[in-house]
């Protein structure tokens, strides 16, 4: 029996027709009494989950915008982890045939754009689409600003899929337009390019310091290890010397970076900073990979360099006689010391640079920077060294973007065996030029 004063509720079913296209119907109303108890109420008021909203992202083929204009979903993206956007690299078809490449942000609701912050926050600037399940009261624009200013349109994702695997839609991407070891080499080719051009700016010092500053930075931390550089430059470095105490280039680099005060003595070889301070994003991820961590780690790189007579000349004499890949690599690991362990918060007795960081900064940075300007200075024996490392260089761990190429080459029949470090370059050359709008 209905209590007196229930009310009746439509309850949404959920589902995807055969072209992938999500949909959303109601089923005949359910009757709940506002006097039936908290339980049944709140078993039938569990809001959708953004979770479930990634899925159906994931699966869908088609949404459409406020006005019922279809957009093709042509890749659905790569899950953007805990900062960020939530899908990155996502290509999509507009109604007039234009293809948009970019981020992706799913909400619920549209105010979630808001309620999040992403209106303030440069980490959301890529973003092309904002996707939301339900647009929310009526309005004469749809659309939200991003921290730049930009206007982002919003796409309606008319219902979440349960029970229906997430297969992102992937069928017309053509993934092997050459061989893994061919887009290895272009890759690496056009990282050693755009570095040779930098190099009509800054000495080779400053460029492999850069690069590598930039490589311990992972995703979330590029920038700010980049600024670092900036604001802590090899020639100031050089100027401390050698003879500097063994924890004072960290405590310089800590002092630049914004985690430490100033470190006293040494007179004025330590001039003043120039620049703002890095904006670190040190909440996410391993405490392993804390930026102060790191810092300590390119400290110590930087303190054998300067021994060596910089980084250039010690990495350049080190690739001309390296026979194996790994020799390069195990020079840019660092164990961790006891007076940095006590130091920095978190401590550990982990290496600072670990093997597989190592082989990254090696396989990213040192070997193309360094081909760059054996390149440029006609020293050939290290310029075709530096590539034949490269390409005999062992496979390193694998990261998100090529877990995500082999997968796609799976579901189109091209599973390969992936053994060496340049087919993982390559498997990353495709995803960037899948991704990516073609330059001219």
């Amino acid at each position: 029996m209905v209590a007196t004063g229930a009310i009746a509720v439509a309850r949404p079913r959920l589902f995807a027709n055969s072209a992938g296209t999500v949909r959303c119907v109601a089923e005949a109303p359910r009757r709940y009494s506002p006097y039936s108890g908290h339980r049944a109420s709140r078993k039938n008021t569990r809001p959708v989950s953004e979770s479930v909203l990634h899925s159906a992202w994931q699966a869908a083929r088609t949404v459409i915008d406020r006005n019922g204009s279809v957009y093709r979903v042509v890749y659905a993206g790569i899950p953007g982890g805990s900062a960020g956007p939530d899908f990155r690299d996502v290509v999509i078809e507009r109604p007039d045939g234009r293809v948009v490449r970019g981020d992706v942000e799913i909400h619920v609701r549209r105010s979630g754009w808001f309620e999040h912050g992403h209106n303030h926050d440069p980490a959301y600037n890529g973003v092309v689409f904002h996707v939301a399940l339900d647009d929310g009261p009526r309005r004469a624009d749809y659309s939200v600003p991003s921290a730049s200013g930009i206007s982002i349109p919003l796409l309606l994702l008319k219902a979440p899929l349960t029970g229906t695997s997430a297969v992102p839609a992937e069928g017309s991407l053509d993934l092997r337009q050459m061989s893994l070891e061919e887009a290895g080499d272009r890759r690496f080719f056009a990282r050693s390019s755009g570095l040779a051009l930098d190099l009509r700016s800054i000495s080779p010092d400053e460029l492999i310091w850069r690069e590598v500053l930039e490589c311990l930075g992972y995703a979330a931390n590029r920038r700010p290890f980049r600024a670092l550089a900036e604001r802590m430059p090899w020639r100031v470095i050089a100027g401390l010397g050698p003879e500097a105490p063994p924890d004072y280039l960290e405590r310089a680099l800590l002092w630049a970076a914004g985690f430490a005060e100033r470190p006293p003595g040494l007179g004025r070889a330590l001039p003043a900073l120039t620049g703002t301070k890095p904006e670190w994003a040190s909440r996410f991820g391993r405490p392993d990979n804390r930026p102060e961590r790191r810092i300590a780690g390119a400290a110590a790189l930087a303190q054998r360099w300067l021994r060596a007579g910089g980084p250039d000349a010690a990495l350049s004499e080190l690739i001309g006689n390296a026979e194996d890949a790994r020799d390069v690599s195990e020079s840019l690991t660092v164990p961790a010391a006891p007076h940095r362990t006590a130091m920095h918060r978190g401590g550990s007795s982990r290496a600072l640079i670990g093997s597989g960081r190592a082989a990254e900064i090696s396989v990213n940075a040192v070997l193309p920077a360094v081909y760059a300007i054996a390149g440029r200075d006609g020293r050939w024996h290290v310029h075709e060294r530096s590539l034949a490392l490269f390409r005999s260089h062992p496979k390193m761990p694998e990261n998100a973007v090529t877990r995500e190429v082999r997968r796609l080459l799976k579901a189109q029949g091209l599973a390969e065996k992936i053994s060496t470090a340049r087919e993982q370059q390559g498997l990353i050359y495709l995803y960037r030029t899948m991704t990516r709008p073609a330059t001219v």
